[in-house]
């Protein structure tokens, strides 16, 4: 199973989501899929408070194929984003803003530690989360 082709999803029709996040994934999702420009790099940048943190969980939904690869530049935001993905968090963005309904749906998570990180549970991430330090 692709995870982030086939998991359905609530994102440009959702009122949880800021417009400037609805409106960076339609861009980055038209220069992906609709441009068919995956060779290509793409930056997205936005204001403090837009929801960066928000962008990063849906961005790889009907995009990205695989595994996916977050490298956060210090622990603090490292943190944070751990916090907004994980599964088991309460207050876990996916579910939180309606995007997935069913929790049992959340996409894998696996922060990397370096050799501490077994290999059988990188398998089997969705998503990995590293420090650029890793």
């Amino acid at each position: 199973m692709n995870y982030f082709k086939e998991t359905k999803t609530n994102i440009l029709e959702n009122p949880k989501l800021r417009d400037p996040q609805i409106e960076a994934y339609v861009e980055v999702f038209n220069h992906f899929i609709m441009e068919d420009k995956t060779n290509t790099h793409a930056i997205v940048v936005l204001p403090t408070g837009v929801g960066k943190t928000g962008l990063m969980a849906i961005l790889p939904f009907n995009i990205a194929v695989g595994r996916v690869l977050i490298i956060a530049p210090q622990l603090t935001i490292l943190n944070t984003i751990e916090s907004s993905l994980n599964p088991a968090d309460t207050r876990n963005f996916l579910i939180d803003r309606g995007i997935i309904e069913n929790p049992h749906n959340l996409p894998v998570l696996v922060v990397y530690e370096g050799n501490d990180t077994r290999r059988e549970h990188m398998d089997s991430a969705n998503i990995v989360l590293a420090n650029i330090q890793k």
